[in-house]
């Protein structure tokens, strides 16, 4: 586990983005119908922190997709199969806020027994 203030960020960041997906899922959900089983659907957030929409690709241009939206545009993605339910996404976000929580406690932990130690 890498134990750094941008690291405390990221897992805030994550918390923060599943929170507007969590109150976005209706239409997340929308998104996801009837949509062909190669296909994937991507949940975006700005880094601002507003939701961004979905986008609908081919799996098979999962990788690329993902280059483009995480690194060269700065949105955090939640990739979902086509008919997620409200509930499914719900359930998601939820347990992906509980874990990058955890992440961030435990990180903030370390940064503060290390201060402790300097």
């Amino acid at each position: 586990m890498h134990f750094s203030r941008e690291a405390v960020e990221r897992a805030q960041r994550t918390m923060e983005a599943t929170e507007v997906l969590r109150q976005h899922a209706a239409v997340i959900a929308d998104a996801c119908q009837a949509k062909e089983s190669d296909q994937v659907i991507a949940a975006m957030v700005e880094a601002d922190g507003s939701f961004a929409g979905t986008q609908i690709f081919p799996r098979a241009e999962l990788q690329d997709k993902l280059e483009v939206l995480e690194v060269q545009e700065q949105k955090w993605v939640m990739t979902l199969a086509p008919n997620a339910s409200v509930s499914e996404i719900e359930r998601r976000c939820s347990d992906i806020r509980y874990y990058a929580n955890r992440r961030r406690n435990a990180i903030l932990r370390r940064l503060d027994q290390q201060d402790k130690q300097a």
